[in-house]
């Protein structure tokens, strides 16, 4: 049996999706098992529909799948997102809680450089370099005072390259 002709493989996926909109808290985890569900279901489709006739009642059918799948992944991140910004989500060591973890430190780098930084001319802010980078033809080195463009900065900062200068 197929995974497409398995009625578990959607049970599933509806269980997994209902749990991540109705439970208090998740983990990273659950999401991930989301994920992994959508993109075999997915993968099975694609694969179902190139190997299919041209006959255009299964591409109709092909076409409608995956814009409900997009809309599926595009309101599961949407969920996701939210709920880590209001701290709902327990993150675990798998790929999906490291990303949200750099997303929490970019928001986080974002809040601080709008509350504590002075913007000056172009939006750029005063940074210390941690660890050296390369920075369009030099190398900055730690230690070093820097103008960087906030949406650069941001960036540096949540990846541990840079400190935000604060305005005491």
């Amino acid at each position: 049996m197929t995974v497409m002709s398995s009625p578990n493989v959607l049970d599933n996926l509806v269980k997994m999706l209902s749990s991540l909109l109705l439970d208090d808290k998740v983990s990273t985890t659950q999401m991930t098992k989301i994920f992994d569900e959508i993109n075999k279901l997915s993968i099975t489709m694609d694969s179902w529909c190139s190997s299919a006739s041209s006959d255009s009642t299964i591409q109709g059918i092909c076409s409608k799948f995956n814009e409900i799948m997009n809309k599926i992944i595009e309101l599961t991140l949407k969920n996701v997102v939210v709920r880590t910004m209001n701290r709902e989500v327990a993150f675990e060591q798998d790929i999906l809680g490291k990303i949200l973890t750099i997303l929490i430190k970019i928001l986080d780098s974002f809040r601080h450089t709008i509350l504590k930084s002075i913007i000056v001319h172009d939006n750029k802010i005063l940074c210390r370099v941690k660890k050296s980078f390369h920075s369009q033809y030099s190398v900055v080195l730690p230690g070093y005072v820097i103008l960087v463009p906030i949406e650069d900065a941001v960036m540096l900062a949540s990846l541990g390259y840079i400190d935000i200068i604060d305005v005491h």
